[in-house]
This record gives structure tokens, C-alpha cells and sequence, in this order.
């Protein structure tokens, strides 16, 4: 299951851009190993001072269609990722703007990644890169 959430890296950067959902999951910040999969409910309840200094000792591990989706609802951002059509393998990644149906990531240059996967983390990594930039 641990390949369902996003790298420890790509935690850290969303968090941030202010990713603050609630997740199955969290990394230690000192071995960044992913612990806990939990119910989302109970990340919910109030906090003491204390839990809440704890709680910053960890970093959320969102899914990563959890991270698609929160780029769609918070920068109108969608990808998606195809099977190359022209060639023989490979994936090919869109970055675009739901709203204004620009592209914001040409995908010429990052094309035909070897897996879905690849793919997926190539796009999320030059999204965030871009939004950063902004």
C-alpha cells in the first residue's frame, strides 16, 4: 500500500503550498518512514498545545490521487497521464487549466516515462515546480 501515497519529498513541499487535508497516513519527520494509516476522522478532533506540538512532528502522506484532486480544487490545475500514442511505449503527461483549458506544462520534453507511475511523479513534481514559480 505504501506506493498509494505520495514520496516524503513531495510531502514536504505540499505542505508548504499549505496541503493541510486530512490522511490515511503520516511520515516521521526524523526517519521520514510512513506510519500510521489511520481513519481520516481521527486526525479531526480537537487538539491540545501538547498534541498539537506532537502533531508537527509528523508530516501528512496524502494519496496520490488525493494531491490531483486537491490541485484541481486549489489552483484549477488538472493532470492527466496517457499511453503514447505515438510511440510504441511509453506515458505522456497533460498539465493544463481547468477554467481558462491552457496548458500550463508542455509535455514534449517529459515524454515517454516508462510507467504510469513515473509519469504521475514527473507531473505532480513540474506542477508544484510551476506553482512555486508563480
Amino acid at each position: 500500500m505504501e506506493k498509494q501515497f505520495v514520496t516524503y519529498e513531495i510531502a514536504l513541499i505540499l505542505k508548504e503550498l499549505g496541503f493541510d487535508e486530512p490522511c490515511m497516513a503520516r511520515f516521521k519527520i526524523r526517519t521520514n518512514e510512513l506510519t500510521e494509516v489511520m481513519s481520516p476522522k481521527l486526525q479531526m478532533f480537537v487538539r491540545t498545545e501538547s498534541q498539537e506540538e506532537f502533531r508537527w512532528q509528523m508530516w501528512s502522506a496524502p494519496l496520490w490521487q488525493q494531491v490531483i484532486d486537491w490541485l484541481i480544487e486549489n489552483y484549477d490545475i488538472i493532470i492527466t497521464v496517457d499511453m503514447n500514442c505515438m510511440e510504441d511505449e511509453g506515458f505522456t503527461f497533460y498539465v493544463g487549466n481547468i477554467k481558462s483549458r491552457e496548458t500550463i506544462i508542455e509535455d514534449e520534453s517529459y515524454g515517454n516515462v516508462n510507467s504510469y507511475y513515473n509519469a504521475r511523479k514527473e507531473a505532480i513534481l513540474k506542477t508544484i515546480e510551476s506553482i512555486k514559480n508563480k
